[in-house]
């Protein structure tokens, strides 16, 4: 039998590109739903791990689509569509999702979405 280190490496080759010819998105990070031209509400999501997730389906070789709230930042090779609201988050989902083998909703989306228009106080 090969030596445990030889089996590992093996499979990394094999498993690294599984995913070539392949289209996904990555929802992540906060969306923020705002009160009025200055407050909004949100959340203290990061977005990290979903570029994370998004990157290690770039590595497996899949086309990768990363949906980000306003938080996110670019990750390696792939494409980034920014959004700021749920409704941004839900369309850039929607329109990604009709072109993908692969969706990973993992964005810290509101709750919530203020009545627009003036409020009392």
């Amino acid at each position: 039998m090969a030596e445990p280190e030889t089996i590992v490496q093996f499979w990394k080759i094999i498993f690294r590109k599984t995913l070539t010819g392949k289209k996904a998105f990555v929802s992540a990070g906060p969306t923020y739903e705002p009160i009025d031209p200055v407050r909004f509400i949100g959340n203290h999501s990061s977005g990290k791990m979903e570029a994370a997730i998004a990157n290690e389906l770039h590595n497996r070789g899949a086309e990768v689509i990363l949906i980000g709230g306003p938080t996110v930042e670019l990750a390696n090779g792939l494409r980034l569509v920014k959004v700021n609201t749920a409704e941004e988050m839900y369309d850039a989902c929607i329109k990604a999702f009709k072109n993908s083998d692969i969706g990973v909703m993992a964005a810290a989306v509101a709750d919530y979405t203020p009545v627009k228009g003036k409020r009392k106080r």
